[in-house]
């Protein structure tokens, strides 16, 4: 008989405005978080971050997606590489909040995280 395999799991439901850092949806809102900002209790920001909420784009199959857009302040014209972070749990929950359904908070200290999922 195959052995059981424990399996951490949280589930989560709607996004509810105000339940895990979810602001709603905001297209066209554009906030500047400034350096040393830590506003989930975890690692200052080391420069101004420009975000763009709710940023729609089309794929090539005309499937509307929209993204946050995180950048240095100041580079809004400039070509920069990107990192695409892709989640089962969108892109409104805090990393922070997530970590707890793993054991240990999976070795990740709060000091480590800004709370923004994709400036780790």
């Amino acid at each position: 008989m195959p052995q059981s395999i424990p399996i951490a799991f949280k589930p989560i439901g709607k996004p509810e405005v105000g339940h895990n850092n979810y602001s709603g949806f905001q297209p066209g809102k554009t906030e500047v978080l400034p350096k040393g900002w830590n506003g989930f209790n975890a690692k200052a920001l080391e420069s101004d971050i420009r975000v763009d909420h709710d940023v729609e784009f089309k794929t090539r199959d005309g499937i509307r997606l929209y993204a946050d857009i995180y950048r240095p302040e100041g580079f809004e014209q400039e070509k920069l590489p990107a990192i695409i972070s892709w989640s089962p749990y969108g892109k409104k929950y805090s990393a922070l909040a997530m970590l707890p359904m793993c054991v240990w908070n999976c070795c990740v200290g709060k000091e480590k995280l800004s709370g923004e999922s994709i400036i780790c």
